[in-house]
């Protein structure tokens, strides 16, 4: 149920990314983050979130590479599965589907993370992102606090 935190942490450092050409995307709320399979010492996540994207056009995520860690205890890197579209001008509610590589020994801290009722999650690394078929690798440092009561096992 932890691991959910990652994939949280993931989520918030796609959504909150800025650079020259794009204007910051936001994270209206974070409805949900289901948990999957842990296997080979990775964990898949769904992580359902309203968007807000403020720019005149679409922005397709397409690759992130994201140190996530919790209470500034790292906890692995997540990729994005499959990319997603952010359509224009308009808060919409989308669906990620992530995948975290686990760092070992993780889910001991896991469990002692597991009784605190918030987290700071915090989320460093690239985004690789699309306009109009234009690449361009975003830099994400993003920090922020969640509730862990969002998290769901599917």
């Amino acid at each position: 149920m932890k691991g959910l935190n990652l994939v949280l942490i993931f989520f918030i450092g796609l959504l909150f990314t800025s650079c020259e050409v794009y204007e910051d995307l936001d994270v209206e709320e974070i409805k949900g983050v289901k948990i999957g399979a842990i296997k080979d010492g990775k964990l898949n996540l769904k992580i359902t979130a309203d968007v807000v994207n403020p720019n005149a056009y679409g922005i397709k995520l397409k690759e992130t590479d994201l140190q996530v860690y919790l209470d500034d205890n790292f906890m692995g890197t997540a990729h994005l599965n499959a990319p997603v579209k952010l359509l224009r001008k308009q808060t919409q509610e989308y669906t990620f589907d992530v995948e975290v590589g686990l760092e070992k020994g993780v889910m001991a801290k896991l469990v002692m993370l597991a009784l605190k009722k918030e987290l700071t999650l915090k989320v460093k690394g690239d985004i690789k992102a699309a306009v109009m078929g234009i690449n361009k690798t975003l830099e994400v440092s993003k920090t922020k606090k969640i509730d862990p009561a969002i998290l769901q096992q599917r």
